[in-house]
C-alpha cells in the first residue's frame, strides 16, 4: 500500500486516512477531488502538513484571521468549506520536509500538472501552499463572487463529484411580540404561538398548546379580544400582544 507523509513529523498513512486527517469532510468537494488526485499521482512523495484550521495563527507569514482558505469560508451558495492545503515532502526516515518549487505545480510555471489536475501552488515563497487554479488570493475571490471552483474539472481517471449542497438555514425562532400571528397557510408555528396558547389556557380557555396557530387558537384569541374591547379579528397584532402580556 502506498503511504503518504502526514503532518510535520515522520508519520505516514494511507490515502484514506490522509483524507480523514486533512478533514476532507470540511474541504470544498471539487478542490478535494483535484488535490487528492494530484497527491496520489505523486506516489507517496507528497503529503499534507496541514489542512483545515479552526483558528488562524497570527504572524507576518500568515493571512489575517478570516481571510485564510485554511479556515472555512462562506461561498456564494451559502455553503461553508475550506480550500487550501499545506504540503510536505517525504524525507526518507527523517522528519518530512517542505517541497521545493520544482516538486509542485507552481503557478505561472507552465508545469503540465497545473492543467492536468487544476491545482497550483500560488503563494510567493510558499511552495507548500496548494489551491485550486481558480483561486489567486482572498480579495480577488471575494470580488469574483465567492465562487466554487468549476465543477467536474477534467482530471484523467477521476470521476466527477456532485455539486455542493447548500446547508439549509435553521428556521427563525420568534419570541412573543416579534411578529403578527394570524390564520394563514402554511400555518404559523413556534414558541410565540405556544406562549399565546398558554396565556389563553391560564385564563380558563380550553385549547391544545400545540404551538400551531390554527382555527382553535384563533377562536380563543377572539374571545380574549372581546373581553378587552379589542377588534375581534383573531389577529395577534401590537394591541393584542400588549393585552396578552398583562396577564
Amino acid at each position: 500500500m502506498t503511504t503518504y507523509p502526514w503532518g510535520y513529523g515522520k508519520t505516514k498513512v494511507g490515502i484514506d486516512r490522509l483524507k480523514v486527517l486533512a478533514r476532507i469532510d470540511l474541504m470544498e468537494p471539487e478542490f478535494a477531488r483535484r488535490a487528492f488526485a494530484w497527491i496520489e499521482s505523486e506516489k507517496g512523495d507528497i503529503g499534507i502538513g496541514g489542512g483545515w484550521r479552526s483558528t488562524q495563527p497570527t504572524g507576518p507569514t500568515f493571512a489575517p484571521a478570516g481571510k485564510s482558505f485554511h479556515q472555512s469560508q462562506v461561498f456564494n451558495d451559502k455553503s461553508s468549506w475550506y480550500m487550501a492545503l499545506d504540503l510536505v515532502h517525504v524525507n526518507g526516515d527523517n522528519v518530512h520536509r517542505s517541497p521545493t518549487w520544482a516538486e509542485v505545480p507552481r503557478q505561472g510555471s507552465g508545469d503540465p500538472r497545473i492543467r492536468a489536475y487544476g491545482v497550483h501552488a500560488n503563494v510567493n515563497n510558499e511552495p507548500w501552499h496548494l489551491q485550486a487554479i481558480e483561486v489567486d488570493g482572498y480579495d480577488s475571490w471575494v470580488n469574483a463572487g465567492r465562487r466554487h471552483p468549476i465543477a467536474n474539472y477534467p482530471v484523467s481517471g477521476v470521476p466527477p463529484v456532485a455539486p455542493p449542497v447548500p446547508k439549509p438555514e435553521p428556521p427563525r425562532v420568534y419570541l412573543p411580540g416579534e411578529r403578527i400571528l394570524k390564520l394563514q397557510s402554511p400555518t404559523l408555528q413556534g414558541p410565540d404561538v405556544h406562549w399565546v396558547q398558554n396565556v389563553l389556557i391560564s385564563q380558563g380557555l380550553r385549547l391544545s398548546a400545540d404551538s400551531m396557530y390554527g382555527r382553535g387558537t384563533r377562536d380563543k384569541v377572539m374571545i380574549m379580544q372581546g373581553w378587552n374591547n379589542l377588534t375581534k379579528d383573531g389577529i395577534v397584532g401590537p394591541k393584542t400582544w400588549a393585552v396578552l402580556k398583562k396577564y
